[in-house]
Formats: C-alpha cells, structure tokens, sequence
C-alpha cells in the first residue's frame, strides 16, 4: 500500500492523475460558465443541451447501481444499493424540473423534448463505461467509476462560486448552487474506500484505470454542451 496516502484512495487518485484531474475541474464548458453574463446565448443552449443529457445519465445510472447491487456480498450492501438507486430517480426527477420549470427556477424546455432527447455518444460511452465496471468488478471497487463524478461537480461548484464573474446566471442558480450542497457526499465516499480499503488494496492498477477513464468520461460529457446542436 501506499505509505504516503494511508488507506485515502481517493486522494491517491486525485494527486497520482493531478494533471488529467486539473483538466477535468478546469474542462472549456465550465470555464465559460464561469466567465459568461445571462446574455450569453451560445452558453445558455449549451447549457440547456447539458442538462438534458443529466437526466439521461441520471436514467442510466440506475442500471450502473442495479449492476453493482447484483455483487453485494450481504444484505447491509444490498440495502445500500436499493437507496441509492431510490436517491437515483430523485436526481432524475430533480433534473427534469430544473429543465422543464419556467424561469427563475428552471430552464422552461418543453418536457417532450427532454423525455424525447438521444444520448449523445458522450453520454451513451460513458455511461456503457460505468456499466461494464460495475458487471466486472466487485461492489467496492465498481464504485470507483463514480469518483470524477461526485468530487469534481463539487469542487466545479465551488471553484464558480468563488470566481464566477456574474452570479445571476441560470447555470449559477440551477447548477453551481445545487452542486455546493454535495461537500458532505464527497467525505462520505472517501471514508467509504477508507473504511473499505481491504477490498481494493491490491488492485491499485485496476482502480487507477477505472477512475482514469471515468474522469475522461466526465470531460467528454462536458464537451457535449460546447456542440449544443449535437
């Protein structure tokens, strides 16, 4: 094991892929959030295109969760799966609102055309990406493919918090608001593969590679809402 990092895997990953991880809190889409007044047309439709795609993912996330309920090794596993695939069709519904709600609390798009929406390739990749870990690795180690997803959102919000230029934004309010209420998810996923740290131990190479692709996933999922028409 690691001597330096202990038994924190997911600091490990953070600082061993620190340049790919820079890239993804630092990825174009959310620069522009950052930089872009309410004005800013081209940022809106991305935006809006990203939202979208949430709630796609969130939909095909709960087939990532019902894999990885499948390799519980007991029912105290199994419970926490079947609460996370619950807490996974509340993200969904969350999303839509915010997609479908008419202005100052959501987006104000059509719901037909929300339920009507294809996955991107983006989206379709990497999700196809979380579900094929979670049918080939056990159920600690299938979680690592949603590393990128909960500590980068957070420390996305957090980082557009402090230097967004305007925080009157939709994305502020629908997003960047939304995302800082997630600090306390992050400190439970780490103690999660602290407390757990006796079934990945071992299998650094595997787990690295997981969180690698997993963090490309979420970049390229991002980029999606720089080609709105897409």
């Amino acid at each position: 094991m690691d001597t330096f990092h202990g038994n924190d895997l997911v600091t490990r990953l953070l600082d061993d892929n620190e340049d790919l991880w820079n890239r993804l809190l630092n990825n174009p889409f959310c620069m522009k959030m950052k930089e872009a007044s309410k004005d800013d047309d081209a940022v809106l439709e991305g935006f809006k295109q990203y939202m979208i795609q949430d709630f796609l993912y969130c939909k095909k996330l709960t087939e990532y969760e019902t894999a990885r309920k499948s390799k519980a090794l007991n029912q105290a596993e199994v419970e926490v799966s079947e609460k996370r695939i619950k807490k996974t069709a509340g993200y969904a519904s969350a999303v839509f609102n915010a997609c479908t709600n008419q202005s100052p609390g959501g987006l104000g798009i059509e719901g037909s055309v929300v339920r009507g929406a294809c996955e991107s390739d983006a989206l379709k990749s990497h999700t196809d990406f979380q579900i094929s870990t979670a049918n080939s690795n056990d159920w600690v180690v299938s979680l690592v493919a949603m590393i990128p997803c909960i500590q980068s959102y957070y420390q996305i919000a957090m980082d557009l918090k402090d230097s967004s230029t305007h925080k009157d934004t939709v994305w502020y309010n629908l997003w960047v608001l939304e995302n800082l209420k997630y600090g306390d998810s992050t400190d439970r996923q780490r103690k999660f593969f602290i407390d757990n740290v006796d079934r990945w131990n071992g299998q650094y190479e595997t787990v690295n590679d997981i969180f690698r692709k997993a963090c490309q996933g979420e970049m390229d999922f991002w980029a999606t809402a720089l080609r709105p028409e897409a």
